[in-house]
């Protein structure tokens, strides 16, 4: 096994204890991830801030990006509901944002 760098432990670890199973389907292959899942929501933050987040996301590591190879168009399960994975965003902090979007299977 690799070693991993502090910043992807850290990551690895938020993901563990406030993610959620998520199935990622990629080229016939299904891989089990810790994601943070995030709903379409507009309001106030507790910072003050409006937030206006109009699209289904997760959240993964890095090491699981790379593990994975997940790319748009794969499909990715949250509980019972599937979505297609419309985009991918990563962070300069080792996690990758996946915007999701209806699944049309």
């Amino acid at each position: 096994m690799l070693a991993r760098k502090p910043l992807d432990r850290m990551n690895a670890h938020v993901m563990e204890a406030f993610g959620d199973a998520v199935r990622l389907h990629v080229d016939g292959t299904t891989y089990l991830v810790d994601a943070m899942f995030r709903a379409p929501w507009q309001g106030i933050a507790v910072s003050g801030h409006p937030v206006d987040r109009s699209r289904y996301s997760i959240t993964i590591d890095s090491a699981d990006f790379l593990r994975t190879g997940v790319k748009s168009g794969d499909t990715a399960t949250v509980e019972t509901t599937t979505y297609t994975v419309r985009s991918i965003k990563p962070d300069d902090g080792g996690m990758v944002m996946l915007e999701l979007g209806q699944y049309r299977g």
